[in-house]
């Protein structure tokens, strides 16, 4: 946090929201500083195989976790490990403006989800914001590519001039999106 805050960079946190329970010191410095609290779900747990309704209630007391912690629902939503129902709950909930559940392109996308309030089921526009595990660090764990910080640095430097230069191309701005997933425990 003492990096982002000396180059004046924002980012975004996902955080867990038992996890932000036990550690408001550092939820208050993340929001002291002006970044963005995203939800992380309940915790750190897999939902791939848990009941609808066990996770439509993780679902909401992430969020009312995070409405009382930082003065309302936090605009993001990233599980990490998520279920085939997790986008629609998130969605149900309401108060998310994007999720990031999402490994499967490089720029924001709109979805139009199922939402069920009660009998009456409707479709919702909902944001997409993917999440990359290309440029993330968690690669130096589960696939040891990067043996120090220099190449890790040298690749993400040749992924945002790849970006920029295929941005450029023909004249014309062509949005392009990197994300950096970095964690405190690496």
């Amino acid at each position: 946090l003492d990096v982002f805050k000396e180059y004046g960079l924002p980012i975004t946190t996902f955080t867990c929201a038992a996890a932000a329970e036990k550690t408001p010191h550092i939820i208050e410095r993340v929001l002291e500083d002006g970044h963005e609290v995203a939800s992380h779900s309940l915790r750190w747990i897999t939902y791939q195989y848990m009941y609808r309704e066990t996770e439509r209630e993780h679902v909401r007391k992430a969020t009312e976790i995070f409405d009382r912690m930082i003065g309302g629902q936090p605009l993001g939503w990233y599980t990490g490990r998520d279920s085939p129902n997790t986008r629609e709950l998130v969605a149900e909930q309401g108060g998310y403006l994007y999720d990031s559940d999402s490994y499967g392109d490089e720029l924001p996308y709109w979805l139009n989800v199922k939402t069920q309030d009660g009998n009456l089921i409707s479709l919702k526009p909902h944001l997409v914001s993917p999440f990359t595990r290309e440029t993330n660090e968690m690669r130096v764990s589960w696939r040891p590519c990067f043996n120090n910080a220099e190449p890790f640095y040298q690749y993400l430097k040749d992924s945002f001039d790849t970006l920029y230069e295929e941005g450029a191309k023909e004249g014309k701005t062509l949005p392009k999106m990197l994300t950096i997933g970095l964690h405190c425990r690496i």
